[in-house]
Formats: structure tokens, sequence, C-alpha cells
């Protein structure tokens, strides 16, 4: 079992990056990276932080962006997963509550958008 600490600190553009702690050697810490369908094409790349910590950073490849859910894992060299997240995108979101109320949103916010427009209009 790994003493190793891995917590995201943003996923944004493709791009997850986390913080890893617990590392006590001095050499970059042995991590690999899985995906759902494969593990080829994946890059976990380790930076010195200067504070004993790295930073991780795992670049999303196009290959996993497509219909259905992609599960990602994070391994220290001994196996244990360390983070794993998911990516969900395409038909796969068809009839998923939070798409429904995102796709929700947008439409209460265009709808309130274009009677504030309105109103000036009729204001002056």
């Amino acid at each position: 079992m790994s003493d190793l600490v891995l917590k995201k600190t943003q996923f944004q553009d493709g791009l997850w990056e986390g913080l890893l702690s617990g590392a006590a050697a001095p050499e970059v810490p042995e991590l690999t990276a899985y995906w759902s369908r494969d593990a080829a094409g994946i890059e976990v790349q380790c930076g010195a932080k200067g504070d004993g910590n790295w930073l991780v950073r795992l670049a999303v490849p196009h290959a996993a962006l497509g219909d259905g859910l992609q599960s990602f894992r994070i391994c220290a060299a001994d196996g244990t997963v360390l983070h794993r997240f998911e990516v969900l995108a395409g038909d796969a979101l068809e009839g998923d509550l939070r798409a429904e109320l995102a796709a929700l949103r947008a439409e209460v916010d265009l709808l309130s958008t274009s009677l504030r427009a309105l109103s000036r209009r009729s204001d002056s």
C-alpha cells in the first residue's frame, strides 16, 4: 500500500492536474495512468514543486472524447489507485438529469436576457 496522496487541483482544457504528496524519495515518483479502453497515449508528467510535493499532469487523449463514459485511473508503482475520474460525453448524456438541467438553465438564461432587452426597449 502506497503512502502517496494525490489531490486534484484542476481539470481544464483537457488537462487534469493534481498535487502529489507523501513521496519521501527525492526522485520523481513513478506513476501510471489508465483509461477505460487503453493505457497507451496517456502521459503523466511530474515536476518538483520545491516543498516535497509533486505536480502531476495528465492530458486526456482525444480518443477518449466521444460517446459514453471513460474512466481514468492514476496509480502508484505498486498498483495502488491514487485518483480516479470520469468523463461523460455525447449520446450517453441524453436523458441524463444533469445534462437536462444544464440545458434548461441555458434556456432560462436566454429567455431572461431577451425579456430584459424587451423591457429596456419599452421603457425608452
